[in-house]
């Protein structure tokens, strides 16, 4: 497979026998700059939640500030830092472990407290 930069600063699948950049398609993502590897994302993070002495744990995709039920909500062990009023976020890895990933933290590489993970 062939891919070229195009002038834009997009690239593209070069085609075999294509010899000109107007035949260079369809756009395809460039590749990294030698070293360079892709930030690896969290398989997904769940919002945790203080209550009185409990703490319970949202859905991925609900809404913030909002109870999603069904299901039921998911007790888990309160994770440290979190208060009535600071929730924190706990990211589940590949390997389905868990960390507490700091506010702005959208990599794996920032995100470093290992936690339990939601049930």
């Amino acid at each position: 497979m062939t891919i070229t930069e195009l002038a834009d600063h997009s690239c593209a699948l070069v085609p075999r026998g294509c010899a000109d950049v107007t035949c260079a398609h369809p756009k395809v993502a460039c590749p990294l700059p030698v070293g360079e590897e892709l930030p690896q994302k969290f398989a997904l993070v769940w919002t945790i939640e203080k209550r009185g002495d409990k703490c319970h744990a949202e859905e991925p995709n609900c809404p913030p500030g909002r109870d999603c039920n069904p299901p039921a909500p998911r007790f888990v062990p309160c994770p440290t830092g979190i208060t009535e009023e600071e929730e924190v976020h706990v990211g589940e890895l590949q390997d389905g472990t868990c960390v507490i990933v700091p506010e702005g933290c959208e990599e794996l590489r920032c995100a470093t407290e290992k936690t339990a993970c939601p049930k």
